[in-house]
């Protein structure tokens, strides 16, 4: 089979160019496309915690976010409100549903100051292709 070629047996830039699209097929989305949904820690005064969401369109339909303190440090106040929390573990739930793009912030108030180091939280949503995606919360 003979394949295109110039005239120093190099391919021509349309069969570099096909080759390249097909490179690009084959990788999925994710791997050159941004994240639909971002999490990092925005703000934290005293016992205030402040996570601010970016969510980018399509929006998932629900997204999980996970916060992990200190065990035994009580939740005082959410917003919105938690789905589930576990004081003696530390874990705190959230299931937000009906997002819309755009910024997304949850308010969380506890019993008493906890520094970042004592705190982790990450993100859980569905793609569009169905794929589940868990992403920390930054803390930058």
């Amino acid at each position: 089979m003979k394949t295109r070629h110039d005239h120093k047996g190099h391919p021509t830039p349309i069969m570099t160019a096909f080759l390249f699209s097909l490179l690009f097929a084959a990788l999925p989305m994710q791997v050159w496309s941004s994240p639909l949904v971002t999490a990092r820690y925005k703000e934290m005064k005293g016992r205030e915690i402040i996570i601010a969401i970016s969510i980018t369109d399509p929006p998932p339909s629900t997204i999980i976010v996970l916060q992990n303190v200190t065990p035994q440090v009580a939740v005082i106040q959410s917003q919105p409100a938690t789905k589930s929390v576990n004081s003696s573990k530390g874990e705190i739930k959230w299931l937000l549903s009906d997002v819309t793009p755009g910024e997304f912030t949850l308010h969380l108030t506890l019993e008493r100051p906890i520094s970042l180091t004592e705190m982790s939280g990450e993100i859980r949503y569905r793609e569009p292709n169905g794929r589940m995606v868990s992403k920390p919360i930054s803390k930058q």
